[in-house]
């Protein structure tokens, strides 16, 4: 595949197809690719808006549906500087699911946004801020 065309007639050729029961899932990245097949998002010094994640990152709960990453990223960007925010949205909807992530340069710029952001009122909606848990020890008990 060499051009948007091609790509757009493989997803809707393939898209939805069942293979041993289950259905396929194709579609366009979520994070735009560079010529070099590398993410766009994952450089610090680009401001587009994408996720570059962090060892300091907190979970941002009870969003209003019409948040937005970007609204998320300026909303926490006075605690501190923000690498990156991201909404998360249902893969067959394309609709927030409510909660988000943002991530931050520092340990104490977490700590300021836990204090001072934790049940404030985020476009008609008091979110819920906590630490992020990684997903390689959720679910393990200590």
């Amino acid at each position: 595949m060499s051009t948007i065309e091609e790509a757009e007639a493989v997803i809707k050729k393939f898209n939805g197809f069942e293979i041993g029961g289950r259905n396929l899932r194709v579609n366009f990245p979520e994070v735009p690719r560079l010529p070099n097949g590398r993410s766009s998002a994952r450089s610090p010094s680009n401001n587009s808006g994408g996720f570059v994640d962090s060892p300091h990152k907190i979970y941002v709960g009870n969003l209003a549906w019409s948040v937005t990453s970007e609204a998320l990223r300026e909303v926490f960007s006075k605690n501190g500087n923000v690498l990156g925010a991201k909404v998360i949205q249902d893969r067959e909807t394309g609709r927030s699911r409510g909660f988000g992530f943002v991530a931050f340069s520092s340990e104490a710029e977490v700590e300021a946004a836990l204090s001072e952001m934790d049940g404030l009122e985020v476009e008609g909606r008091s979110v819920r801020v906590n630490v992020a848990k990684s997903r390689s020890t959720e679910g393990q008990s200590s």
